[in-house]
């Protein structure tokens, strides 16, 4: 079950390519009912502040050209991030897509996760004791790892091949600052398939993957609920072996994020 929820939550999983150059990783979601990609906001920064006129989507493992143009999408920044923030935050954006065309084609690769939709799971999760519950709890972070990223040449054509990564984490800690919450995950690093470096996974998906179960009927009602909890923003040095990841929790999404886009919309 695992291993589908991994594929599952890659299927949310794109990143974003200016120039045929990485720029960082996004999930694709519907909120509020507006849909579009849910990143980092030094992420989206490079997007809107550039001098490019395009944005290239990767989303599909098979090769595909897929870009918007900028003035084609509303950049909604939730929590700016400066030089003097970089590492506390926040950092947190939106980027809403008004191309029908390009809607279309996500649509017919991709899914969007309606984040209205899981706020009942966001609710029972704030009922409970959180800590010790996320201790317990399957984590996972999706992203496009620039090291996993190749550039070349087919046919006189220049072609940039990425790969997307879920890999599992485990919960460190989560804390709150005024209206966002930050949650601290440790990744293997350099092992085990797992990249060196998280560089390029900004604005990547942080995930949890609660199971449920009727324990009168057994296994055969087992099931599991992908729950959209954070976007990365930050790594740490490397560690024993490993990472520790920084992101913005799930209060920040389903509170902040979507008391944002109610009111500006």
């Amino acid at each position: 079950m695992l291993s589908h929820a991994r594929r599952e939550l890659v299927d949310y999983t794109i990143s974003l390519v200016l120039n045929l150059k990485p720029v960082g990783s996004g999930t694709l979601i519907n909120v509020a009912g507006v849909d579009g990609i849910l990143t980092a906001h030094h992420v989206s920064q490079i997007v809107f502040e550039g001098k490019e006129k395009d944005l290239g989507i990767n989303c599909a493992n098979y090769y595909h050209h897929l870009s918007v143009p900028i003035s084609h999408l509303k950049h909604f920044v939730i929590g700016a991030c400066d030089e003097n923030t970089a590492r506390v935050g926040p950092d947190l954006a939106f980027i809403q897509i008004l191309d029908p065309r390009v809607l279309g084609t996500l649509r017919s690769k991709k899914s969007f996760f309606h984040l209205d939709k899981r706020k009942e799971v966001f609710d029972w999760l704030q009922s409970l004791p959180i800590r010790q519950l996320y201790r317990a709890m399957n984590w996972f972070i999706g992203g496009a790892p620039q090291e996993f990223s190749k550039s070349f040449t087919a046919q006189g054509e220049p072609i940039l091949k990425e790969s997307h990564f879920v890999g599992e984490a485990t919960f460190l800690s989560i804390t709150t600052r005024l209206e966002f919450d930050y949650v601290r995950l440790r990744l293997t690093a350099g092992y085990h398939n797992f990249p060196g470096q998280y560089k390029g996974v900004s604005g990547g998906g942080i995930w949890l993957v609660p199971f449920t179960m009727d324990p009168d009927k057994g296994q055969q009602t087992a099931r599991y609920i992908p729950f959209l909890a954070g976007v990365v923003y930050i790594q740490s040095a490397t560690q024993h072996h490993g990472r520790i990841i920084t992101g913005h929790g799930p209060s920040s999404l389903y509170t902040t994020l979507v008391r944002h886009l109610r009111e500006k919309h």
